[in-house]
């Protein structure tokens, strides 16, 4: 650097060092004026990550600027080394073209014109340079250069020349911005500038500009009606929907007033959303006319919606220095009713003097300032940040809760002395923004000025200036510090010092990680269960025309549980439950990227986190809490509470350069509704429960494993007599107890690239998404439940009715969180069955001698109950264990259905199962339905286990041609070759959502054939003795000729016994089978003759 001697600046360095150190704190309480308002951050959107386009980035610096007449480019990267000092290299700097020549003239007011923007217009996802230049015509260039990923230009530059009278007042500017308006994925150019030809007032123009086919081609053209002696304007989406507004600020000629107004494009047109008037400044200041503004747009206080910010400085009328002024704006919704427009107003959230009386060393009339925003301290929200040239004064704002703090400094440089190289403000000699150019999650603040040195400080002549570009970070401590510089080859400047240049920061070789456009799901009417509050377990069965109520709980019975079963499972609760959105990053990265995936994950998640919160949390309207107060009880039949949501569900590809790296995905659900309601209910048509209400044996034998559920709070088992009151009480202290968690979280599941089927858990019809994604569960969780200390469930169980005989069964009750988030009461029972060698009991008289396969059918016998079926014929076999993978296709959709088949027995079946699907009339086997690959039967494979149960899937291609609302029936051993307990719950159906303008089916004839007795006459079989030890005798009375056979089975199924294969005819005949070495127990005998089939129980001593 040169050196020049100082002269007559004594006094002015005395006042600049009495500065130099000003620190001023504001404190003020955001919002107050807001209170009553509700902004974008208030808004449930479908889209939450709307106009995202990038995550991580890591920028490059573009700068142009006037040399030798003509312009010089230059592309920067970031390259901080590890020397003290760090500082900014030209790494694979490239000259690019730039069309317009520069005209420097006698005044300032003859200076060229140049504005650049970075903009992804083509989608490659590389910036491309954009620059709007004047010409000596008062004409425009806008011109587009693309950039290689080696910072080297590709190609000639796309030129437009845009007619226009450019108005040179020394106070105004040409602005350029970029932004998404239109439906596809390239951005779009705004190009701002004023016109007129008076001296100090001027109308704007505004134009849109799109690349179509390699062409810059014009989309809307539009003049702003006001008459401004001064403007500024910027680009932000401030109702979060992914276009982007237009905001402009101007002071209106002859008016001591600003006007702030937003714009938005739409169907083509620009149309004005919402203005405001404001002062200069809230207190009355004797100022003198000489004025200046800026604004910039950021989310200021970490609520993702943003707020505008409008910087004013005015000279005080003594010349005694500046007063500078913050306004904080945004456009809201001034009733806060959902659904109307958020551009109804446009309100000042803050009004701040930030200094009274800046000397700022020396007053050029005037001079312009500078403001950009972002995040600088890696908190997650923007700082506005104020430039005051001359003297590089920065004024560095943050927001802390409700209160917002300022800090007054001088940027430091990398030149010896200020005082004798300096920036002369103008026109755009001094360009100020915010990025993040390392990838490291918190932004640097880049100024770039036209750096001067003059032998007199008063001269309108600099002899020597240069561009300087000086890369600023916040510290720990809040402090701006210098930690990178790069300073272009000396250029030659004169008049006033006035230096045609811009930068622009922009990712010119693809390494930022792009979001790309997203795909959108919607899931409709999905039940969340909270808590499922099931009933302790009862018992009631029919066996031909013989009902038997075990607890004498139906018909107006007395019950023994009245005292304290009517108010049995009473919850008095004060569970919330918390409904938001949530977002997630797939686990797994595509693509062939250097960096671990898991480093990168961490990197999206981090800086997703940053911007909107865990689960949204930023967005105010991401979470809703419900208090479930009420008390409920759970009698006859089980009680869910349960939200009812739609859920709108984007997933988004991540992209570095040209690979794809990951996937994210939002889910958002909207509230419909929440209630307690009871199981049968029609609001409980998806829930599909492991157990039939009513029957014991139905029940789980054990309690689940660990693997599928949350921590269980169980009891003792308590066996049900003719005069037993038991009773179990939890509350949180139980879960303190257990170790189990006072809160679980659940939301959408998200698979990748698999078909979305139907799942058996409390609630059925999956609400999963087929995505490109893999995402972990709890990532997506919308709903949080959490117990407290008011929590209390308590469990009360009467007696039974032993009139009817031994009719004992323990009931063990269980609580835990289930894997679908809700909290659940449930039991396990056991149901009293003999010691080998002894007396039946009720349970083994009735279902140990026959297998029982069965659906489960909760309306079956409510008529014997005497409950009311309004259409009896039908409704007896509506089923809970029938399901569809999309129960609303269309002709020619392949669905998959599933059945869950139950044996409600003691004894395994003889046969593996075998069910049937049938449309309308599942007696009519001309309605029995036929699979994709020809079949027409399913089987479990092996015989169901006492009390087991098996989930089997069925492909089958949708007709056209059904009736509306189609019933689709199970049938269970559709061709009679198990003997069975029951046959009537064999029919099951559920319906397919199809509308048509077709008739519904009719009421179908079901009957049962073999309820409770021998269905086969073909065979009469007696065996002795029974308890056994040494020889089992089997008396056969067969009563048509055939191939008879016999095995005998261990209780796990396995057979360990079998005689030959022995043809007969119609005559008795007597076998023998040798037991004495098998272990002494329960075992089963299957005997069939022609495919007809009986089971017997043998018991071995």
């Amino acid at each position: 650097m040169k050196s020049y001697p100082k002269k007559n600046i004594s006094n002015l360095i005395s006042r600049m060092v009495n500065l130099a150190l000003l620190i001023n704190f504001l404190t003020a309480s955001f919002f107050t004026s807001a209170q009553s308002y509700r902004n974008a951050s208030d808004v449930i959107h479908p889209e939450p990550f709307a106009g995202l386009t990038a995550l991580a980035t890591s920028k490059e610096l573009y700068m142009i600027w006037a040399q030798d007449n003509f312009f010089k480019n230059q592309i920067v990267d970031y390259l901080p080394t590890e020397q003290a000092a760090a500082s900014l290299l030209p790494g694979n700097i490239k000259d690019v073209f730039a069309p317009s020549q520069v005209s420097q003239g006698l005044t300032m007011n003859e200076t060229t014109r140049i504005a650049t923007v970075a903009a992804d217009m083509d989608d490659d996802g590389i910036d491309e340079i954009v620059r709007l230049t004047s010409t000596n015509a008062g004409d425009l260039l806008l011109s587009v250069t693309a950039v290689g990923s080696a910072l080297e230009v590709t190609g000639s530059s796309i030129t437009t020349q845009i007619s226009a009278q450019l108005h040179f007042g020394i106070k105004y500017q040409i602005e350029l911005f970029a932004g998404n308006f239109d439906t596809d994925v390239g951005n779009e150019i705004v190009a701002i500038w004023p016109e007129g030809s008076g001296a100090n007032e001027s109308n704007l123009e505004l134009r849109i500009f799109d690349l179509v086919n390699g062409n810059l081609e014009l989309i809307s053209s539009s003049t702003i009606d006001r008459s401004f002696a001064l403007y500024d304007a910027a680009v932000s989406d401030l109702d979060i929907d992914g276009v982007p507004e237009i905001i402009i600020a101007g002071l209106q000629t002859g008016t001591p007033s600003i006007e702030v107004r937003v714009f938005n494009f739409a169907q083509g047109v620009l149309q004005e959303k919402i203005s405001t008037m404001i002062d200069r400044f809230s207190e009355a200041i004797d100022l003198h006319p000489d004025l200046s503004l800026t604004l910039t747009v950021g989310d200021f206080d970490a609520d993702v919606a943003p707020e505008i910010a409008l910087f004013i400085r005015q000279t005080n009328n003594d010349l005694s220095g500046y007063q500078i002024a913050l306004k904080i704006l945004q456009t809201v919704d001034d009733n806060a009713v959902s659904g109307e427009s958020l551009f109804e107003k446009l309100i000042i959230l803050e009004d701040k003097m930030l200094v009274d009386t800046l000397w700022p060393g020396l007053l050029v009339p005037y001079q312009p300032i500078y403001s950009t925003a972002g995040d600088l301290d890696g908190d997650g929200d923007d700082e506005p940040v104020l430039l005051v040239p001359p003297g590089d004064r920065i004024i560095y704002v943050n927001v802390h809760g409700d209160q917002i703090v300022s800090n007054l400094t001088t940027l430091e440089s990398d030149f010896s002395d200020p005082f004798i190289c300096f920036t002369r403000g103008g026109i755009q000699p001094v360009n100020l923004q915010i990025g993040d150019l390392n990838r490291d999650g918190k932004s640097e603040l880049v100024y770039t000025f036209a750096q001067g040195c003059t032998e007199d400080i008063y001269s309108d002549n600099m002899g020597a200036a240069r561009l300087t570009c000086n890369v600023y970070e916040v510290t720990d401590s809040a402090a701006i510090s210098l930690t990178g510089f790069y300073n272009s080859n000396e250029v030659r400047t004169q008049y006033y010092g006035i230096l045609a240049s811009a930068f622009v920061l922009g990712d010119f070789n693809g390494d930022n990680f792009r979001v790309g456009r997203g795909r959108y799901f919607k899931r409709s009417q999905i039940s969340q269960p909270v808590i499922v509050l099931n009933a302790p377990p009862i018992h009631f069965d029919r066996f031909g025309e013989e009902i038997f109520d075990i607890n004498r709980c139906y018909n107006g019975q007395f019950c023994p549980f009245e005292a304290s079963y009517l108010t049995s499972t009473a919850v008095s609760m004060k569970t919330a439950t918390s409904v938001s959105s949530a977002w997630s990053a797939s686990v797994e990265v595509e693509g062939s990227i250097s960096a671990d995936y898991l480093a990168v994950k961490a990197t999206i998640e981090g800086s997703v986190k940053a911007k909107y919160g865990e689960r949204f949390s930023k967005y105010r309207s991401s979470g809703t809490r419900l208090e479930i107060s009420t008390q409920v009880s759970a009698v006859e039949d089980d009680q869910i509470f349960a939200t009812v949501s739609d859920y709108d569900i984007w997933e988004y590809p991540v992209y570095e350069r040209d690979s794809l790296i990951a996937h994210m995905i939002s889910v958002t659900p909207t509230l419909l509704e929440n209630r307690w309601f009871p199981s049968k209910s029609f609001n409980a048509y998806d829930y599909l429960p492991d157990h039939e209400v009513g029957n014991v044996l139905s029940y789980r034998q054990m309690r689940p494993e660990f693997s599928s559920v949350s921590r269980i709070i169980s009891s003792d088992a308590f066996t049900l007599s003719a005069n037993s009151s038991n009773r179990w009480t939890i509350n949180q202290q139980s879960f303190r107890e257990s170790g189990s968690s006072f809160e679980q979280k659940i939301g959408l599941e998200a698979r990748l690239k698999e078909e979305v089927e139907a799942e058996f858990k409390i609630f059925g019809g999956s609400a999963a998404v087929t995505v490109e994604g893999k995402y972990e569960e709890k990532s997506l969780a919308t709903h949080a439940t959490r117990v407290s200390e008011e929590l209390e469930i308590d469990v009360q169980m009467g007696g039974v009715n032993e009139s009817l005989g031994e009719v004992k069964y323990s009931v063990n009750p269980y609580c835990y969180w289930a894997k679908n988030g809700s909290l659940v009461i449930d039991y396990t029972t056991q149901p009293e069955v003999p010691s080998p060698g002894a007396s039946d009991t009720w349970w083994s008289e009735k279902y140990g001698r026959k297998p029982d396969p069965a659906l489960i059918l909760p309306w079956q016998h409510d008529p014997e109950k005497g409950l009311a079926l309004q259409d009896e014929e039908v409704k007896r076999f509506q089923s809970k264990s029938v399901a569809f993978s999309n129960s609303r296709p269309e002709a020619g959709d392949t669905i998959t259905i599933y059945v869950e088949v139950h044996n409600w027995s003691l004894l395994s079946t003889a046969l593996p199962v075998d069910v049937g699907f049938y449309l309308c009339d599942p007696t009519d086997e001309n309605n029995r339905l036929t699979g994709i690959n020809g079949s027409t039967l399913i089987s479990t494979g092996d015989v169901l286990e006492p009390r087991g149960n098996q989930i089997l899937s069925f492909r089958w291609k949708v007709p056209d041609g059904l009736p509306t609302f189609p019933r689709i029936y199970a049938r269970i051993d559709p061709e009679n070759r198990e003997e069975e307990i029951h046959e009537e719950n064999n029919f099951g159906f559920n319906i397919l959502n199809i509308s048509t303008n077709r008739s519904p089916c009719p009421a179908p004839m079901i009957t049962a054939t073999n309820e409770f007795h021998d269905a086969s006459p073909a065979i009469e079989l007696r065996t002795y003795p029974n308890p056994v030890a040494d020889q089992l005798t089997l008396s056969l009375n067969a009563r048509e000729e055939g191939t008879f056979s016999a095995t005998l089975y261990n209780n796990l199924g396995q057979p360990v016994r079998a005689l030959q294969p022995l043809l007969v005819g119609q005559a008795d005949y007597q076998m023998t089978i040798p037991v004495t070495d098998l272990t002494g127990g329960m075992y089963y005998l299957k005997a069939s003759l022609n495919n007809k089939v009986v089971t017997r129980i043998i018991i071995i001593e």
